[in-house]
């Protein structure tokens, strides 16, 4: 006598992802990367959830549900300092969350550059980060700003 067996595939919610990092703050926001998790549980992965929690606070708070794997968080509190975390979906169900590092929202500062460029024209500008500050003019100091 002969029996049939019937095999289904069967999946898991995934593993969680890899290596989440907040790759850039400004005042309002914070940009977060991951990769793929190592183990999909069988089925594909159909999206990542994100959450933050404020500091101080034991409530989460869903952020967006994507496919990418990069994200910019928006609407932040400047000043506050945040952790994220994020879980990858499959048919199955969530994976256990990955926690990013306490990011304190606020704007990136670094040391003033000079661009010498405009010597020759007599104009120095002066930058902090990307953003030109002020127009020195070496012979009419001290400078205006750079709208």
């Amino acid at each position: 006598q002969r029996e049939w067996v019937s095999l289904q595939r069967v999946s898991q919610a995934p593993s969680a992802p890899e290596n989440l990092y907040v790759t850039d703050v400004t005042a309002e926001s914070a940009s977060l990367a991951w990769t793929k998790p190592l183990h999909d549980g069988g089925s594909l992965i159909t999206g990542y959830v994100i959450e933050a929690q404020k500091k101080d606070s034991e409530q989460w708070v869903h952020v967006a549900t994507i496919k990418a794997l990069d994200y910019t968080v928006t609407d932040l509190t400047e000043g506050a300092e945040y952790t994220f975390r994020i879980m990858a979906v499959n048919a199955s169900g969530r994976s256990d969350p990955r926690e990013s590092r306490p990011a304190i929202i606020k704007e990136q500062t670094s040391s003033p550059s000079f661009d010498l460029r405009g010597v020759y024209q007599k104009t120095v500008i002066v930058k902090a980060g990307d953003r030109p500050m002020y127009a020195l003019d070496p012979v009419d100091p001290p400078g205006r700003p750079v709208a």
